[in-house]
């Protein structure tokens, strides 16, 4: 590869090979943007014993953290397609580090919760400027393949940095696992810093192309296909998010077990298939689309179908095993739908307001997730958590429907 400009800086000379290299460094920052998460809900415990906070004060906590995501998420895809996408990550990087070392330093339950939104704030700008660099780098027939292999950081960053913060907790108090997750956020950022760049544009096109497409917002929301993507992942990240919350403690008191086979039924099957079957799914969306112009939609009108089946049936699962095979068939369903949902946002909307799409669709999402908890919890408060789990099948299936009727939608947004 020539050099050649971008912004003034120099295009990297890695060839052929440097988009792979890209999806690698972008798939770390993926990971440690998860995996921060998880450390607050590990140690969450021994926060709760020396603030004695109640219940509804943890859960204060976390929500603090989702909603200034979901407000921070449209701001976020704005940035990104107005600025240089690496440099928008890497500054979400090092500001969410460092917001990340000031939980522990927090003395009182209002410093924690004001804390854990500043987090959310600067992690909600990673995925946006995160997911359309990927696109950026990775057109044509890799794209949903690599969207995916970047999306399993999803599930392998809150599983390994659960294990990681938990063990750290233990050995050396809740407090280290914040400052271990914050300076390896900061090693990560001189990475970013070093190697991570967008691609040049065409020589002598700089200034007659521009970076972000004018109105970019308001195209979006006026695109049927956009807002049906974003729709359906609103019902599916909502039934995803409340089953992660809800399926411990349920197997935990409806099956009688302790907190590891709890574990081992519950969170490790939802891991462990969306790791596995994410992948997959990219790798299939992409040979589906050069047969088929809705190939990936449906991939993840399929997705979600499978998803919604399983999940109605944990409702008759009486044994361990029985929940787990539920799960993790249910995440099969949901894996071949994150695996395709990025790529298929970016088909429906202009390559210059993809950040945007992404901001504006994770916000809408986000919402659900917050949402759709507190619901179960009602339902759960009347007939039962094994009904309320079971009723998180219905939001899968709304995002079939919503992806059926929006065909005609994306067959004419499809680009």
């Amino acid at each position: 590869m020539t050099p050649s400009t971008s912004g003034g800086a120099p295009q990297p000379r890695w060839g052929r090979p440097y988009p792979w290299l890209a999806l690698g460094i972008l798939w770390m920052v993926s990971f440690i943007n998860q995996a921060d998460r998880s450390v607050l809900m590990t140690v969450m415990p021994a926060i709760r014993d020396e603030f004695h906070l109640s219940n509804l004060q943890l859960a204060l906590i976390n929500s603090s953290f989702l909603w200034a995501y979901a407000l921070s998420a449209i701001l976020a895809g704005w940035l990104g397609d107005r600025l240089p996408r690496s440099a928008v990550i890497l500054f979400g990087l090092v500001a969410w580090s460092l917001a990340t070392a000031g939980a522990p330093l927090s003395s009182s339950f209002m410093m924690l919760v004001g804390l854990r939104g500043v987090t959310g704030l600067f992690e909600a700008l990673y995925y946006p400027s995160g997911t359309a660099l990927i696109g950026d780098w990775h057109k044509g027939r890799h794209k949903s393949f690599a969207l995916s292999i970047h999306q399993t950081a999803v599930f392998a960053g809150p599983a390994i940095g659960a294990f990681a913060a938990g063990w750290l907790a233990d050995k050396l108090g809740w407090r280290t696992p914040f400052w271990v997750f914050c300076g390896t956020g900061l090693l990560l950022a001189a990475v970013v810093a070093l190697f991570l760049r967008d691609p040049a544009k065409p020589m002598g096109l700089e200034k007659k192309v521009p970076t972000a497409q004018p109105g970019a917002m308001k195209a979006i929301l006026t695109n049927p296909a956009a807002m049906a993507v974003s729709l359906a992942f609103f019902f599916a990240t909502g039934a995803s998010q409340s089953v992660m919350v809800w399926a411990p403690t349920y197997v935990h008191d409806a099956l009688h077990l302790n907190l590891q086979n709890s574990a081992l039924y519950s969170v490790a099957p939802i891991y462990v298939s969306g790791f596995l079957v994410t992948p997959l799914s990219g790798y299939l969306g992409d040979k589906l689309m050069a047969t088929s112009r809705l190939g990936r939609m449906t991939l993840l009108t399929l997705g979600v179908a499978i998803a919604s089946v399983f999940l109605c049936l944990l409702a008759l699962a009486t044994t361990g095993p029985w929940v787990a095979g539920c799960l993790a068939l249910c995440y099969v369903g949901k894996g071949l739908f994150d695996g395709c949902i990025y790529a298929a946002m970016q088909d429906v909307t202009d390559q210059r307001a993809h950040a945007s799409a992404v901001g504006l669709m994770t916000a809408i999402g986000f919402l659900g997730a917050g949402i759709f908890p507190i619901v179960v919890s009602a339902i759960a408060s009347l007939y039962g958590l094994r009904i309320g789990l079971a009723a998180l099948s219905t939001l899968f299936l709304c995002a079939a429907i919503v992806l059926i009727t929006a065909r005609r939608a994306f067959a004419q947004a499809i680009r």
